[in-house]
């Protein structure tokens, strides 16, 4: 009987060895930018905090290819808010002459920033805004910003192997209201990061609660971070894990694995976001547009490869009418992943998989 295969691509795992590794602080190259931060057990507390502790009559423009969390908080809290344009072509590019017209019409704007894909954003513009870092963690180059950010932002579990993680950086004093780690949610996704960690070791043995960690533990783990409406603070076990991730190996790895995929994906029906990678620059995963998504992703799954899925569907705030061309990005944005879980014939184990699709 033949083996099922270690699947690629799927979720961050546990990884134990990391336990024993040397000290180091990922931060040290952020906090250039500002001298303190703050950990959470998300980067949805980490904006909401943010957004609690600003002023209430900011109006906030956000960018128009976002997810429902982002948008959330600002909802939630019956903040003002619109969306300014992003375009593509086919790398996503800020319409900056939309967020011009749109702060001029209202008082105190403060755009929010998004960093797609790892890629660093060149901000033109001199109207206040903040970061989101949650695909850029890793990209440590410096920013060709005309202002400083009011405040940098994200989650840690985007590009990181952690079951929870939030930061927000910031210079003056915040008043902390953060209570414990949500034992609850934490316990959930552990035991889900467990799983998959093992199913490494033997596929066959435990792929029913490789399907149990998907369809049940993932699912509740969501439920219970939008459930909890109190800022929780990061978990001991992720705090540890921070200061000893070789971050050196996997910046390393997800540039080697995202430049052999560039250099050696060749097919007529796949135009690849970004044609380079920048010095300096760490990519979340592969990300290419295509008229055939359903069908070489049926491709892949069939060999358990699993394309990392950003933002399934555009939330229905974002009115179509306004923002057609947005909607049409899930319908063909595919992305591969390049995370340093895997070497180069992995890479070519998926190319392999989509020449002939």
């Amino acid at each position: 009987m033949k083996l099922k295969p270690i699947p690629i691509g799927s979720e961050y795992y546990f990884e134990p060895t990391f336990l024993f590794k040397r000290k180091r602080n990922l931060f040290e190259f952020w906090l250039n930018y500002f001298k303190n931060y703050k950990l959470f057990f998300s980067g949805r507390d980490a904006l909401r905090f943010l957004l609690k502790n600003l002023p209430e009559n900011n109006f906030y423009l956000l960018p128009s290819y976002t997810c429902y969390e982002v948008i959330r908080p600002f909802e939630e809290l019956k903040l003002n808010f619109d969306f300014y344009r992003i375009c593509f072509s086919p790398e996503p590019e800020i319409d900056f002459d939309d967020i011009l017209k749109k702060s001029r019409q209202k008082k105190n704007p403060v755009v929010i920033i998004i960093e797609y894909f790892g890629f660093p954003v060149n901000y033109e513009l001199e109207i206040p805004f903040i970061l989101d870092v949650s695909h850029s963690l890793l990209t440590l180059s410096r920013r060709n910003f005309k202002i400083k950010p009011l405040y940098i932002f994200g989650s840690l579990r985007k590009l990181l192997p952690l079951t929870d993680g939030g930061i927000l950086f910031h210079e003056k004093y915040m008043k902390d209201e953060i209570k414990k780690e949500n034992l609850k949610a934490l316990l959930i996704k552990l035991s889900a990061s467990l799983i998959r960690y093992f199913h490494n070791f033997a596929p066959e043995a435990t792929e029913f609660l490789y399907s149990f960690a998907y369809n049940t533990l993932d699912r509740k783990f969501e439920r219970e971070l939008i459930k909890d409406r109190n800022f929780k603070k990061i978990s001991a076990i992720t705090n540890y894990l921070l200061k000893r991730i070789p971050y050196d190996f996997i910046i390393k790895k997800r540039r080697e694995n995202f430049i052999f995929l560039l250099d050696n994906l060749k097919h007529e029906k796949i135009t690849p976001l970004f044609n380079e990678l920048p010095e300096n620059v760490t990519p979340l995963n592969f990300p290419f547009f295509t008229d055939e998504k359903k069908r070489i992703k049926e491709t892949l799954v069939k060999e358990r490869i699993f394309p990392p899925t950003l933002w399934p569907y555009i939330p229905p705030v974002i009115e179509r009418e306004k923002y057609p061309e947005i909607y049409r990005i899930p319908e063909k944005l595919l992305s591969l992943p390049c995370d340093h879980r895997y070497n180069l014939k992995h890479m070519e184990k998926i190319l392999n998989v989509i020449k002939d699709v």
